[in-house]
């Protein structure tokens, strides 16, 4: 992904500002290794201590199902605003002198987005405990093991003690 190059805000005045807009059909962020058409757009605007890096990022991301282990496309638009400074704080991220690298940052604003469990479809079934169909395709049950007439499942504790 290219650099935004910050060289026409060097002298300028704080609050003074300057879009960007950036994209990559298959962008190489670390720990977002299926990331497709990503593509951001903004500001740039000096602040005291730098620069503030404000806008949107839009793309797909590949993710896999949590109940039913499908992979699918997750599309992505989330807006962001974070600071670029050229001795970063804590929550800052490094500015060269005369280009941003917004890696680090996209990296941050989509892994701190995504959801901690992904659903292809919010009624997914999952998968069977006891054979590992994918019940959104073959719905069915199995006959339950180790239970009395009653549907106890302890029942065989029972004989155990007897």
């Amino acid at each position: 992904m290219n650099a935004i190059d910050i060289r026409p805000l060097l002298g300028a005045d704080r609050g003074e500002s300057l879009p960007f807009a950036l994209s990559a059909d298959r962008p190489k962020l670390p720990d977002v290794p299926a990331l497709r058409d990503l593509k951001a757009s903004g500001d740039v605007s000096k602040v005291d201590a730098g620069f503030l890096v404000a806008g949107t990022l839009t793309g797909t991301i590949r993710l896999e199902c949590a109940r039913c282990l499908k992979p699918f496309d997750h599309p992505l638009s989330l807006a962001f605003s974070e600071e670029f400074a050229l001795e970063p704080g804590d929550e800052q991220f490094p500015a060269g002198k005369e280009r941003l690298d917004p890696s680090a940052m996209f990296r941050f604003v989509i892994l701190t987005h995504l959801p901690e469990r992904p659903l292809h479809d919010p009624a997914c079934q999952g998968l069977c405990a006891t054979c590992g169909k994918d019940l959104n395709e073959e719905p069915h049950e199995h006959p339950p093991e180790d239970t009395d007439e009653d549907g106890n499942p302890f029942s065989k504790l029972k004989k155990l003690k007897d």
